[in-house]
């Protein structure tokens, strides 16, 4: 997403859960963590979110509600596999690993 989308994501989270004010350190870590990402993908996990949780989402929170809608909204922009010598795979959506 561009700088604005961030920026336009944060505000849309900073009024959603509007009862505690972030300091600016907290919100540009946030704004890190989400630029990477499908700007839809976000803005529609943080609305999934707004209405299952009456608080700021953790990391881990908005990263398994991202991944959860990531397939059905959008084709993401970053698909990794990483195959391991069980056999096993790993699946890796913009950065975020699914499994």
């Amino acid at each position: 997403m561009t700088d604005e989308e961030a920026t336009r994501a944060l505000l849309h989270m900073t009024q959603i859960w509007w009862q505690r004010e972030l300091p600016d350190s907290t919100l540009g870590v946030w704004k890190r963590e989400i630029a990477p990402r499908d700007f839809e993908t976000v803005m529609a996990t943080i609305n999934t979110l707004g209405r299952e949780h009456d608080f700021w989402p953790s990391f881990a929170q908005f990263a398994k509600v991202y991944v959860e809608l990531a397939p059905q909204l959008s084709t993401p922009r970053n698909l990794e596999f990483i195959e391991h010598a069980d056999g096993s795979v790993t699946r890796i959506v913009d950065g975020v690993t699914v499994n």
